[in-house]
């Protein structure tokens, strides 16, 4: 069975989520998010079998992390979606977070696609 994601998009994904955490760090920075901030994180992973989402999604839930997994008609993949627990919102922090999340959608031939925030008070711990 052929795979949704090669070795060498894992491998290249892993160096370019370090990247875009920097980037995504530096503008909640300037909306006074400093490094010992916890946020919950949304994060979304992709996929080309429902088995395949329902297997990872079954994976987070066990690890205690609730999620929800809908088809995107057009894009003609299966999106995995939900909250992490508070991670704290310095670089080496979020890194060790995405690089867990991207190697455990990896186990499961999911593309970990990304994450976001709100730097809204009320999500900080």
């Amino acid at each position: 069975m052929q795979r949704f994601i090669t070795e060498e998009e894992f491998d290249a994904g892993l160096l370019s989520h370090e990247h875009a955490n920097s980037e995504v760090l530096e503008k909640l920075r300037e909306l006074d998010v400093t490094a010992d901030s916890e946020l919950i994180l949304d994060f979304a992973f992709i996929t080309d079998t429902k088995d395949k989402a329902q297997e990872l999604s079954q994976e987070l839930k066990n690890l205690g992390i609730e999620n929800a997994v809908d088809y995107l008609e057009d894009s003609e993949v299966y999106e995995i979606y939900g909250k992490s627990y508070p991670v704290r919102m310095d670089q080496d922090s979020v890194n060790e977070w995405s690089k867990e999340m991207y190697k455990t959608g990896y186990r499961f031939d999911c593309l970990f696609d990304g994450w976001g925030t709100s730097p809204d008070p009320g999500f900080q711990n």
